[in-house]
Protein backbone atom coordinates (compact mmCIF):
# COMPACT_ATOMS: atom_id res chain seq x y z
CA UNK A 1 0.00 0.00 0.00
CA UNK A 2 0.98 3.29 -0.78
CA UNK A 3 1.85 5.73 2.70
CA UNK A 4 -1.46 7.19 2.83
CA UNK A 5 -3.35 4.21 2.99
CA UNK A 6 -0.78 2.81 5.47
CA UNK A 7 -1.43 6.16 7.61
CA UNK A 8 -5.31 5.53 7.64
CA UNK A 9 -4.93 1.76 8.14
CA UNK A 10 -2.57 2.59 11.15
CA UNK A 11 -5.13 5.62 12.16
CA UNK A 12 -8.56 4.34 11.73
CA UNK A 13 -7.93 1.14 13.36
CA UNK A 14 -7.86 3.61 16.67
CA UNK A 15 -11.58 2.92 16.59
CA UNK A 16 -12.53 -0.15 15.45
CA UNK A 17 -12.43 -3.62 18.06
CA UNK A 18 -11.02 -5.94 14.25
CA UNK A 19 -8.08 -5.53 12.21
CA UNK A 20 -9.06 -3.99 9.41
CA UNK A 21 -6.85 -5.91 7.11
CA UNK A 22 -7.46 -9.18 8.31
CA UNK A 23 -10.93 -11.09 6.74
CA UNK A 24 -9.90 -14.73 6.21
CA UNK A 25 -13.90 -15.29 5.14
CA UNK A 26 -13.43 -13.02 2.55
CA UNK A 27 -15.92 -10.57 3.55
CA UNK A 28 -17.13 -7.80 1.08
CA UNK A 29 -17.92 -4.66 2.86
CA UNK A 30 -20.38 -1.61 1.75
CA UNK A 31 -20.94 2.12 2.97
CA UNK A 32 -24.52 2.86 2.96
CA UNK A 33 -26.34 6.82 3.67
CA UNK A 34 -29.25 8.15 4.40
CA UNK A 35 -29.60 11.81 4.27
CA UNK A 36 -33.28 13.55 4.61
CA UNK A 37 -32.49 15.59 2.15
CA UNK A 38 -31.37 12.76 -0.80
CA UNK A 39 -34.75 11.49 -1.64
CA UNK A 40 -36.35 14.71 -2.87
CA UNK A 41 -33.04 15.58 -4.96
CA UNK A 42 -32.73 11.98 -6.44
CA UNK A 43 -36.30 11.56 -7.54
CA UNK A 44 -36.74 15.02 -8.80
CA UNK A 45 -33.47 14.62 -11.38
CA UNK A 46 -32.69 10.76 -10.96
CA UNK A 47 -31.76 8.33 -13.57
CA UNK A 48 -33.65 5.60 -14.64
CA UNK A 49 -30.94 4.05 -16.60
CA UNK A 50 -28.20 4.24 -13.51
CA UNK A 51 -30.68 3.21 -11.54
CA UNK A 52 -31.53 -0.37 -13.41
CA UNK A 53 -27.81 -0.51 -13.18
CA UNK A 54 -25.39 -2.23 -10.89
CA UNK A 55 -22.24 -0.42 -10.80
CA UNK A 56 -18.78 -2.08 -11.29
CA UNK A 57 -16.92 -1.91 -7.68
CA UNK A 58 -14.33 0.55 -7.47
CA UNK A 59 -12.23 2.26 -5.01
CA UNK A 60 -14.01 5.46 -4.02
CA UNK A 61 -10.96 6.97 -4.48
CA UNK A 62 -10.77 7.18 -7.86
CA UNK A 63 -14.97 7.46 -7.63
CA UNK A 64 -15.03 10.54 -5.86
CA UNK A 65 -15.65 14.07 -6.86
CA UNK A 66 -12.60 15.43 -5.98
CA UNK A 67 -14.21 18.24 -3.25
CA UNK A 68 -13.59 18.01 0.48
CA UNK A 69 -14.96 17.18 3.48
CA UNK A 70 -17.63 14.62 4.76
CA UNK A 71 -20.35 15.50 2.63
CA UNK A 72 -22.28 12.87 0.12
CA UNK A 73 -21.28 15.45 -2.85
CA UNK A 74 -18.21 13.52 -2.66
CA UNK A 75 -19.53 9.99 -3.53
CA UNK A 76 -19.93 8.26 -6.09
CA UNK A 77 -23.66 6.13 -5.84
CA UNK A 78 -24.12 2.53 -6.70
CA UNK A 79 -28.17 3.07 -7.57
CA UNK A 80 -28.64 -0.41 -8.29
CA UNK A 81 -27.79 -1.61 -5.08
CA UNK A 82 -29.03 1.38 -3.18
CA UNK A 83 -32.09 0.66 -1.26
CA UNK A 84 -35.71 1.43 -1.44
CA UNK A 85 -38.40 1.54 1.61
CA UNK A 86 -41.62 1.06 -0.10
CA UNK A 87 -43.86 0.59 3.08
CA UNK A 88 -46.23 3.90 1.79
CA UNK A 89 -45.73 2.93 -1.91
CA UNK A 90 -49.69 3.22 -2.10
CA UNK A 91 -49.57 6.09 -0.93
CA UNK A 92 -47.95 7.86 -3.60
CA UNK A 93 -50.37 8.42 -6.50
CA UNK A 94 -48.24 7.44 -9.29
CA UNK A 95 -47.91 4.17 -7.99
CA UNK A 96 -51.36 3.70 -6.62
CA UNK A 97 -52.65 0.08 -7.86
CA UNK A 98 -50.63 -1.88 -9.81
CA UNK A 99 -47.58 -0.48 -9.29
CA UNK A 100 -47.30 -0.33 -5.60
CA UNK A 101 -48.81 -3.88 -5.22
CA UNK A 102 -45.82 -4.93 -7.76
CA UNK A 103 -43.59 -3.24 -5.59
CA UNK A 104 -44.76 -4.55 -2.71
CA UNK A 105 -44.56 -8.16 -3.98
CA UNK A 106 -40.72 -7.89 -4.81
CA UNK A 107 -39.97 -6.34 -1.56
CA UNK A 108 -37.99 -7.92 1.25
CA UNK A 109 -38.43 -7.51 4.95
CA UNK A 110 -36.12 -5.46 6.68
CA UNK A 111 -36.36 -4.67 10.62
CA UNK A 112 -40.13 -4.56 10.06
CA UNK A 113 -39.89 -2.79 6.97
CA UNK A 114 -40.72 -3.21 2.91
CA UNK A 115 -37.49 -2.02 1.00
CA UNK A 116 -36.63 -2.99 -2.31
CA UNK A 117 -32.97 -2.41 -4.33
CA UNK A 118 -32.54 0.14 -6.65
CA UNK A 119 -32.74 -2.81 -9.98
CA UNK A 120 -36.21 -4.07 -8.63
CA UNK A 121 -37.64 -0.39 -8.48
CA UNK A 122 -36.36 0.11 -11.90
CA UNK A 123 -37.99 -2.85 -13.23
CA UNK A 124 -41.28 -1.76 -11.66
CA UNK A 125 -41.23 1.45 -12.68
CA UNK A 126 -40.15 0.66 -16.17
CA UNK A 127 -43.10 -2.23 -16.30
CA UNK A 128 -45.02 0.80 -15.86
CA UNK A 129 -43.79 3.74 -18.07
CA UNK A 130 -43.28 5.37 -14.52
CA UNK A 131 -40.54 8.19 -14.55
CA UNK A 132 -38.61 9.12 -11.70
CA UNK A 133 -40.25 12.27 -12.18
CA UNK A 134 -43.66 11.17 -11.93
CA UNK A 135 -43.06 10.46 -8.04
CA UNK A 136 -41.16 13.63 -7.30
CA UNK A 137 -44.26 15.10 -8.62
CA UNK A 138 -46.77 14.46 -5.91
CA UNK A 139 -44.17 16.13 -3.12
CA UNK A 140 -44.32 12.62 -1.69
CA UNK A 141 -41.44 10.26 -2.36
CA UNK A 142 -39.42 6.92 -0.79
CA UNK A 143 -36.46 6.79 1.60
CA UNK A 144 -33.61 5.94 -0.29
CA UNK A 145 -30.60 4.43 1.29
CA UNK A 146 -27.72 5.36 -0.91
CA UNK A 147 -25.15 2.08 -1.82
CA UNK A 148 -21.35 4.19 -2.45
CA UNK A 149 -19.35 3.36 -4.76
CA UNK A 150 -16.32 1.54 -3.06
CA UNK A 151 -14.04 -1.73 -4.12
CA UNK A 152 -15.59 -3.86 -1.14
CA UNK A 153 -12.84 -3.78 1.29
CA UNK A 154 -13.26 -2.50 4.72
CA UNK A 155 -10.74 -0.10 4.85
CA UNK A 156 -12.40 1.17 1.22
CA UNK A 157 -15.65 1.48 2.79
CA UNK A 158 -14.05 3.59 5.78
CA UNK A 159 -11.84 5.90 3.86
CA UNK A 160 -15.41 6.61 2.19
CA UNK A 161 -17.05 7.18 5.20
CA UNK A 162 -14.70 9.51 7.05
CA UNK A 163 -14.01 11.86 3.74
CA UNK A 164 -10.44 10.19 3.83
CA UNK A 165 -10.02 9.36 0.17
CA UNK A 166 -6.95 11.55 -0.23
CA UNK A 167 -4.90 14.67 2.50
CA UNK A 168 -6.14 17.19 -0.23
CA UNK A 169 -9.58 16.64 0.58
CA UNK A 170 -9.23 16.91 4.83
CA UNK A 171 -10.96 19.68 6.46
CA UNK A 172 -10.46 21.08 10.25
CA UNK A 173 -12.91 20.34 12.62
CA UNK A 174 -14.67 23.57 13.87
CA UNK A 175 -13.02 25.14 17.10
CA UNK A 176 -16.37 25.11 18.86
CA UNK A 177 -17.33 21.66 18.06
CA UNK A 178 -16.65 19.17 21.45
CA UNK A 179 -15.31 15.98 20.94
CA UNK A 180 -16.41 13.12 22.46
CA UNK A 181 -14.68 12.57 25.78
CA UNK A 182 -14.72 8.51 25.12
CA UNK A 183 -12.73 8.87 21.65
CA UNK A 184 -10.40 11.93 22.74
CA UNK A 185 -7.52 9.60 23.97
CA UNK A 186 -7.31 7.67 20.52
CA UNK A 187 -7.57 11.23 18.41
CA UNK A 188 -4.66 12.30 20.82
CA UNK A 189 -2.68 9.23 19.55
CA UNK A 190 -3.06 10.70 15.85
CA UNK A 191 0.01 12.48 15.06
CA UNK A 192 -0.80 14.29 11.60
CA UNK A 193 -2.63 16.75 12.64
CA UNK A 194 -4.78 17.65 9.79
CA UNK A 195 -6.14 14.11 10.03
CA UNK A 196 -6.78 14.43 13.69
CA UNK A 197 -8.55 17.32 13.07
CA UNK A 198 -10.77 15.74 9.85
CA UNK A 199 -11.19 12.41 11.92
CA UNK A 200 -12.93 14.70 15.14
CA UNK A 201 -15.45 16.29 13.46
CA UNK A 202 -16.81 12.64 13.30
CA UNK A 203 -16.38 11.91 16.96
CA UNK A 204 -18.10 14.83 18.45
CA UNK A 205 -20.29 14.80 21.60
CA UNK A 206 -24.47 14.66 21.24
CA UNK A 207 -24.74 18.14 21.24
CA UNK A 208 -21.88 19.37 18.95
CA UNK A 209 -22.89 16.63 16.60
CA UNK A 210 -26.02 18.51 15.82
CA UNK A 211 -24.00 21.08 14.25
CA UNK A 212 -20.48 19.87 13.37
CA UNK A 213 -20.04 16.66 12.30
CA UNK A 214 -20.92 13.28 13.85
CA UNK A 215 -21.93 11.16 16.39
CA UNK A 216 -19.80 7.75 16.59
CA UNK A 217 -21.46 4.70 17.39
CA UNK A 218 -18.82 2.08 17.08
CA UNK A 219 -20.22 -1.24 15.78
CA UNK A 220 -24.20 -0.21 16.64
CA UNK A 221 -26.33 0.22 14.40
CA UNK A 222 -27.32 4.21 13.73
CA UNK A 223 -31.25 5.05 14.20
CA UNK A 224 -33.57 4.67 11.76
CA UNK A 225 -31.14 2.67 9.66
CA UNK A 226 -33.38 -0.53 9.70
CA UNK A 227 -34.42 -0.78 5.65
CA UNK A 228 -30.50 -2.13 5.00
CA UNK A 229 -30.25 -4.48 7.45
CA UNK A 230 -31.24 -7.18 5.54
CA UNK A 231 -28.11 -6.55 3.03
CA UNK A 232 -25.72 -6.54 6.12
CA UNK A 233 -24.43 -9.43 8.16
CA UNK A 234 -23.18 -6.83 10.61
CA UNK A 235 -22.69 -3.45 11.01
CA UNK A 236 -18.48 -2.67 11.93
CA UNK A 237 -19.11 1.31 12.21
CA UNK A 238 -21.83 3.87 12.48
CA UNK A 239 -22.41 7.58 12.60
CA UNK A 240 -25.38 9.93 13.43
CA UNK A 241 -25.58 13.39 12.04
CA UNK A 242 -27.29 16.05 12.69
CA UNK A 243 -30.97 15.87 15.28
CA UNK A 244 -31.87 12.54 13.60
CA UNK A 245 -31.13 13.81 9.58
CA UNK A 246 -28.95 11.56 8.24
CA UNK A 247 -26.30 8.73 9.12
CA UNK A 248 -23.84 6.67 7.42
CA UNK A 249 -23.02 2.86 8.38
CA UNK A 250 -20.21 0.71 7.73
CA UNK A 251 -21.60 -3.15 6.78
CA UNK A 252 -20.11 -6.75 5.96
CA UNK A 253 -22.43 -7.31 3.47
CA UNK A 254 -24.84 -10.76 3.66
CA UNK A 255 -23.42 -13.19 1.19
CA UNK A 256 -26.73 -14.07 -0.45
CA UNK A 257 -27.31 -9.99 -1.28
CA UNK A 258 -24.22 -9.73 -3.28
CA UNK A 259 -25.14 -8.73 -5.52
CA UNK A 260 -28.82 -8.39 -5.47
CA UNK A 261 -30.71 -10.75 -8.06
CA UNK A 262 -30.97 -8.77 -11.89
Amino acid sequence: MEGWEQLLTRELQRFLPEPIGDHPGGGRYALYHWDDMLASEFFAGGDLDRLAALAEPQSCVVAASGTSGTGWDRWAFDLGRSIFAVDGAETIEALAGRPAADLLAAAHRSAGRAVVHGVELARVLRRHGIALEDLAEDGVTMPIHVRVVTDGSLLDALRAATGTMDQDGLEPVDPDAEVDPRWQAALNGIADAELRSHLSALFLEEDSARAYGGEYCGAHWPSGSGPIRFAAARVVAGWEFGEGQAWSAVVELATEHWPPTT
